[in-house]
């Protein structure tokens, strides 16, 4: 047999034993599929699709339904399909489709679907949070941490910045654990409040109210969006001598696993704080005023998803969320930088574990200890 390979481009070429072969063919715009079956003249000519059902539109979904063989009149006439699912597969073990189980969620997850059973996510609902999780994290009155266990303070603050992102908001977060829901030290966050929430706030207003809650704190660390007008805010923070984090999560993940599964550190958080709502990792505020409430319900159960052709999560960018007439979620955003990877907590002198044992100083403590040194 000779086999002579070629890269496609934008020339048309037809042999009589040729052969097409589309790697991750979900991704494939149909105006490619245009140009690849108006090659299929001659009765050699085959072409052969590669992907995962990472879509429920386009052209490799159709091969899979109204053009399959099944559904033609002519059965030699349509596409035959083909579904591997990993679960059968002899070189996969139990050990590994036991981790990814967890990791996604169940049998019944869109990612599982997905990336295990090799199906198509029929019952995308297009939100990565839907009511049944939200009301089971809305309605969860335990703590998720105990008050003996070691856990520390966030502040975590998402800034307005122009007319999509009309609110500047400071969340108050207890936290505990630096892992995944599925790993061995979870994380997981009690939000506590909710002290800023306002669409008239100046920056240097927002920097001071951030300054006046995080000296009430010990040990506390500030997550802060440094987009925009965020990037001037967290180094004003600093200058007060505030422990900030810098969020840019606009950027690809870190971790090799995250990378595989998620296409930055936005749909990494969302994620993350989705899987703890599941799992009961996360409680939310107990006295909400009923109208932020509301808010806050809204922005959980509108957060459009996708994945890309390597079956990773991807957030519908804010441009697109608001010409379908979505905000931007500001309460959501900013919970969500609690389940960002490799951000690390201050243990709390008032946690259970360590506090009375040796002294740190207190936020307070530290910002009155720099004004001395600095009158000196």
């Amino acid at each position: 047999m000779l086999v002579n390979a070629r890269s496609a481009n934008d020339d048309q070429f037809f042999r009589y034993w040729q052969m097409i072969i589309v790697d991750e063919a979900s991704g494939v715009s149909d105006e490619h599929y245009n140009v690849i079956t108006g090659t299929q003249t001659q009765d050699g000519n085959r072409t052969l699709l590669f992907s995962q059902g990472t879509k429920t539109v386009g052209y490799f979904y159709d091969t899979h339904h109204r053009l399959s063989y099944i559904n033609t009149s002519i059965h030699d006439g349509g596409w035959i399909n083909l579904r591997f699912s990993s679960e059968n597969a002899p070189h996969v073990t139990p050990q590994w489709l036991r981790e990814r189980l967890t990791e996604c969620g169940g049998r019944d997850s869109n990612e599982y679907k997905i990336r295990v059973l090799g199906l198509f996510a029929e019952d995308d609902e297009k939100t990565l949070i839907n009511r049944v999780i939200l009301n089971r994290a809305m309605e969860m009155k335990l703590p998720a941490i105990r008050d003996d266990e070691a856990w520390g303070w966030f502040l975590l603050v998402d800034v307005a910045a122009g007319e999509y992102r009309d609110f500047s908001v400071c969340v108050l977060a207890r936290v505990i654990g630096n892992g995944g829901t599925f790993e061995e030290n979870p994380r997981r966050v009690e939000f506590v409040g909710l002290p800023i929430y306002s669409n008239s706030i100046d920056v240097k207003q927002f920097k001071g109210r951030i300054i006046e809650e995080y000296s009430k704190l010990s040990n506390a660390r500030i997550l802060v969006d440094a987009g925009g007008t965020g990037l001037q805010l967290c180094k004003d923070l600093e200058d007060e001598g505030a422990d900030v984090v810098r969020v840019t999560w606009g950027n690809p993940c870190f971790l090799n696993e995250n990378k595989k599964r998620f296409i930055n550190l936005r749909a990494q958080a969302m994620v993350g704080l989705r899987d703890a709502m599941r799992d009961g990792y996360c409680r939310f505020p107990q006295n909400l005023d009923k109208k932020v409430r509301e808010t806050l319900e809204f922005q959980a159960t509108h957060l459009p998803y996708s994945f890309t052709e390597q079956v990773r999560y991807q957030m519908l960018s804010k441009d697109k969320m608001r010409a379908q007439g979505i905000k931007s979620p500001d309460i959501i955003d900013a919970m969500s930088f609690a389940f960002l990877e490799r951000i690390y907590f201050n243990v709390s002198d008032r946690s259970g574990v360590g506090g009375a044992k040796e002294k740190r100083l207190s936020a307070r403590e530290r910002l009155q200890q720099k004004m001395a040194e600095a009158a000196n």
